[in-house]
């Protein structure tokens, strides 16, 4: 009987980020007694394409986001404390109106020299309706540093991207002598919050090592039809629903670190991809769902997930598993249906350490190891007993 033997390989690849968008935004004062403006210089990420739907990858995104929100604070003549709250600007949206930023209502530099406001800033913009959106902030009247309370949304077509501004000293702005000057200002290099999983999927056929120097057979397809980041291994055919990730993280936007301030995480879940997040394939003709491997590409790492499709999670030091479902069909006239279909179910462990703006790749690797058939020719054997003694003619002539 023919057997075949399926296993799969995961290989991880930890990709250095830039930030969410290197786009600092500046505060300026253009005198005395004058509106408080705002306005974007771009960096070195607007070169970047979006890599997500709702990803704030360049000036652009920014603003096609709805742009970012402000809390600012008035401390008079003191420095910013965990006493102060923010008075000045609380969750203040700077959108982008033709070619300028603008935010309602418009505020005014203070006059006294001595006094001091403080901004913290995040990205992309939200406005707290109820108790299931993604973002919820510390109240108007809460003392000390602005919160973002973020949940990560189950659904990854759904997922939003998070950005704080990392703070220094120039965010306490104090007046000059004679007022602040046209170019005061405070800058807000926004960075990523999260840590971003993408997916890249190929087939290893007949190596020990993945080294992709066989091909799949002409007549052999592979259709991935789910992938499940998840806790516990395959029972039976079952997928296991364990949840590493957690839900739901507060984030505290008095940072001058590189990383991000998770103040605390909670809840469990788990991610799955499927056929809606898998990437589009022209010209691939299957009448179930799922992403295809054949000859023309079996061997190549192939991008699996589309751009609004990457799994955004709090970041966290996570041991998980990688759980996979794929058919491997092949077609074969002699078979009733013309073609035979194994399904299987298969699941890897994997720990990373995951960093706030880091973008990670899982590389799956399908391995195959096609059915060998021999043959030999055995001398016949010498059955015990094989001797048999005929009786002898009875009917001889006789002389």
């Amino acid at each position: 009987m023919k057997k075949i033997s399926f296993y799969a390989v995961l290989a991880v690849a930890t990709l250095a980020s830039v930030s969410c968008s290197n786009d600092d935004v500046l505060v300026q004062s253009p005198n005395v007694n004058k509106p408080i403006e705002f306005g974007v210089y771009t960096g070195r990420s607007a070169a970047m394409a979006p890599t997500r739907a709702h990803s704030v990858e360049s000036t652009e995104t920014l603003a096609n986001d709805g742009g970012f929100g402000v809390f600012a604070y008035y401390t008079n003549d003191a420095l910013y404390s965990n006493e102060a709250t923010p008075n000045f600007m609380y969750n203040t949206n700077v959108y982008k109106a033709g070619d300028v930023w603008a935010y309602d209502p418009l505020k005014y530099w203070p006059n006294d020299e001595t006094d001091r406001l403080t901004f913290f800033a995040y990205a992309p913009y939200a406005v707290h309706t109820d108790a299931n959106d993604n973002f919820e902030f510390s109240a108007k009247d809460a003392n000390g540093d602005p919160l973002v309370t973020f949940t990560v949304n189950n659904d990854v077509k759904k997922q939003q991207d998070l950005l704080w501004s990392s703070t220094n000293n120039i965010n306490l702005i104090k007046n000059k002598d004679g007022g602040v000057t046209v170019d005061a200002k405070t800058t807000f290099e926004f960075k990523h919050a999260l840590s971003r999983i993408g997916f890249t999927v190929k087939a290893i056929i007949d190596e020990v090592v993945a080294t992709p120097n066989f091909n799949l057979d002409n007549a052999t397809t592979i259709v991935l039809k789910e992938v499940r980041l998840t806790q516990g291994n395959v029972v039976g055919n079952t997928a296991p629903t364990g949840a590493p990730f957690r839900t739901t993280g507060v984030l505290n936007l008095n940072n001058q670190e590189t990383s991000a301030k998770w103040v605390s995480i909670s809840g469990e879940q788990y991610f799955t991809l499927d056929d809606d997040d898998f990437v589009a394939q022209a010209g691939v003709n299957y009448d179930s769902e799922g992403f295809v491997l054949n000859s023309s590409n079996a061997i190549t790492a192939n991008k699996l997930n589309t751009d609004d499709s990457y799994i955004m999670i709090i970041p966290m030091n996570l041991s998980f598993n990688v759980y996979v479902e794929y058919d491997v069909i092949t077609k074969d006239n002699n078979l009733d249906g013309s073609e035979s279909k194994v399904t299987n179910h298969i699941s890897t462990p994997v720990h990373i350490n995951f960093y706030s703006g880091k973008s990670y790749m899982l590389n799956l690797q399908l391995g195959m190891t096609s059915v060998k058939v021999d043959a030999s020719v055995a001398p016949w054997d010498t059955a015990n007993g094989s001797n048999v003694d005929l009786p002898a003619n009875q009917n001889q002539n006789q002389n």
